[in-house]
């Protein structure tokens, strides 16, 4: 859909009836969950299974694209913005970002990258942390990675758990020997701010930080603690981590 189609779209949904937008009970608890996988780092095809499975019917999916291409119409012709709509923003390019595998709704990238970037400059943290996605990934927009992380940074400066995940990964992979410390103090003050926010990696990787030393005073215990409230979401990874911990020649693998 490109952005002509997407407003013909928009005026269709607007001269429906009332009972063709979606029950507020339903859009809430499809947000809820949609936001609460981001936060805890579900992978993007993890997400998109999961809101595949509360649109069980076309009805459905098609009555919740049309809710939030009325609230995004809404809010292009308002001056101003609340952090509902803003989401419906991020939640709408999501959907047309990975489409959905019935072939109800097709991907369209660039479509996705601009309901991000709405969202985004109006100050919204998962617009931020997405528009840093795209920009890392060149989804709908050309790959900048300078310009990813300005994203991410920005976003993580509102405590987004993703967000903070992501920069703080970028802290860890820096490799100038006179930085690196700095980074992984920074990556590791990251990686716990997420992790209390329940991400589910950067429990492991604050878990791993305190086992190795990387940015924190080694505490066996703290690690032990973090890579045992990651164990019922990635159990394979955080066996690996303990093993470590009384094997500590076996190679390291996250």
């Amino acid at each position: 859909m490109d952005h002509q189609t997407a407003i013909s779209c928009t005026c269709t949904c607007i001269a429906r009836h009332d009972h063709d937008a979606l029950d507020p009970g339903i859009l809430k608890t499809i947000k809820k969950c949609f936001f609460n996988a981001i936060d805890c780092g579900l992978k993007k095809k993890q997400i998109r299974e999961t809101l595949e499975r509360h649109l069980n019917s076309r009805d459905i999916a098609t009555q919740l694209c049309c809710t939030l291409e009325l609230n995004a119409y809404s809010l292009s012709s308002s001056t101003s913005s609340s952090a509902s709509n803003l989401e419906d923003l991020v939640l709408l390019g999501f959907i047309y970002e990975k489409g959905f595998s019935n072939h109800w709704f097709k991907k369209n990238e660039e479509f996705a990258y601009q309901k991000y970037r709405e969202s985004a400059d109006a100050g919204n943290s998962y617009g931020q942390y997405f528009v840093g996605v795209c920009f890392k990934k060149g989804i709908g927009i050309k790959i900048d990675w300078r310009m990813a992380y300005e994203f991410f940074e920005v976003s993580a400066r509102q405590r987004n758990p993703a967000a903070c995940y992501k920069l703080g990964s970028g802290y860890d992979r820096v490799q100038v020997p006179e930085q690196k410390k700095n980074c992984r103090l920074k990556a590791f003050l990251l990686y716990i701010e997420a992790a209390n926010a329940g991400h589910v990696m950067a429990k492991i990787l604050t878990g791993l930080c305190y086992e190795m030393n990387w940015g924190t005073e080694r505490d066996i215990h703290q690690a032990i603690r973090w890579l045992l409230k990651a164990n019922n979401d990635q159990p394979s990874i955080v066996n690996n981590a303990l093993l470590r911990i009384f094997r500590p020649h076996d190679p390291l693998i996250y």
